[in-house]
């Protein structure tokens, strides 16, 4: 009964885990200077138009986590002035407030999976850190 007790407990517990890391951990991950962190939920948001120069024209955010717990948001945009792109990201995680300043991220959507890398800046512009990622995002367009 010893045995079989905890084999049974383990065996469902270990189950029902195991599914829902598998599945959180299909979707891709963020490494942000030497910490990985696993995307938990994607999501393609419609473009709108930012300003009456700009325009987005993409534009998705994405929810992480480190094996610590640790939790990070993500946000890869691309907006278009006179016919120009430009990819942005902007990262919030333990690691600080980081984004790219020039419009010069590095990434491609292509068949529903996201991924690029890029250095990103802090704040006042006086530390960098690299960020790569690739991840599932659906296609589907929702409003955020």
């Amino acid at each position: 009964e010893e045995v079989e007790a905890p084999a049974g407990a383990e065996g469902g517990e270990s189950g029902g885990d195991s599914a829902d890391v598998d599945a959180t951990a299909d979707v891709g991950s963020i490494t942000v200077g030497t910490t990985t962190y696993r995307v938990l939920e994607a999501v393609n948001c419609e473009p709108v138009q930012s300003n009456e120069l700009t325009t987005e024209v993409f534009n998705s955010i994405a929810v992480g986590q480190s094996a610590e717990g640790d939790d990070i948001l993500f946000f890869a945009y691309t907006q278009e002035q006179s016919g120009a792109r430009a990819n942005f990201i902007d990262y919030q995680g333990p690691e600080g407030t980081w984004s790219t300043q020039e419009g010069n991220a590095t990434f491609t959507y292509d068949g529903g999976v996201l991924s690029g890398a890029s250095a990103l800046v802090n704040d006042d512009l006086s530390e960098s850190i690299m960020i790569q990622f690739t991840f599932d995002l659906p296609e589907e367009l929702v409003a955020c």
